[in-house]
């Protein structure tokens, strides 16, 4: 099977005791920092704030780009039905600001 390639946004998110945010995967259920993939005609920070919003409920502030992470031994992953992505991962650090809804299920 082929390997496809995305590019993706995540975020060490931090709550007011300096707590991380984590997500437990739906479809893995490993756990990950929330974030999710970059859609056409989306700016990487638009992207950021709208996955974590989805996938948390909580708005945020982005502080700073901790990070790109390409390495093929550590960003590709295989999914339970099979199919294998290389991720480029573009990693920020930001602050939860204020919980605006449930997360997406």
């Amino acid at each position: 099977m082929s390997i496809t390639r995305r590019t993706t946004v995540g975020a060490i998110i931090r709550d007011s005791s300096d707590k991380i945010l984590l997500q437990r995967r739906s479809d893995d259920g490993f756990w990950s920092l929330p974030g999710g993939g970059i859609e056409v005609g989306e700016t990487v920070l638009e992207c950021l704030e709208r996955e974590i919003l989805e996938e948390t409920g909580w708005q945020i502030r982005v502080e700073n780009l901790l990070g790109i992470y390409s390495n093929p031994a550590s960003q590709t992953h295989t999914y339970p039905d099979g199919n294998r992505v290389q991720f480029i991962a573009l990693v920020f650090e930001a602050r939860a600001l204020k919980l605006l809804q449930e997360p997406d299920s």
